[in-house]
């Protein structure tokens, strides 16, 4: 099973209004099969995928995670605030420019991101290589 069907399966079945391939279909403005292939892991990647996120009302980083995604607004505890913290924007941006294994890296990352389960000691890691290739 694929990432996003992994995630997009969990993300459908924690959805009141949305849980089933048809819902998801004609909300999105695809065809039921589409979601179909999503969720049998035969489609990895579509260009509907904000549009599905914002209809399940989940991160779109999440959904390619393979991860649980949270709806947004569900997350019970308050991130810390740093200086100099990477935003999703940021790393959408690097995507653009990456290797594969790199993009790998990246969308996981910022997955974890929006989801906001980054601990001091990530952060420190992250600020470091950041400072690393910026100097």
């Amino acid at each position: 099973m694929s990432l996003l069907a992994k995630s997009l399966r969990q993300a459908m079945l924690t959805s009141s209004d949305y849980n089933t391939q048809e819902k998801l279909a004609e909300a999105a403005g695809i065809s039921q099969a589409a979601v179909q292939k999503m969720l049998n892991g035969k489609t990895k990647k579509t260009k509907y995928l904000v549009e599905i996120a914002k209809i399940l009302n989940v991160n779109p980083e999440c959904l390619m995670s393979g991860e649980d995604c949270p709806q947004i607004g569900t997350i019970k505890e308050q991130p810390k605030v740093y200086a100099a913290t990477p935003q999703p924007g940021d790393i959408s941006n690097l995507l653009s420019v990456a290797t594969p294994r790199s993009s790998a890296i990246l969308e996981k990352l910022a997955a974890k991101l929006n989801n906001h389960e980054l601990s001091d000691a990530d952060m420190e890691i992250i600020e470091a290589i950041a400072d690393r290739f910026t100097k």
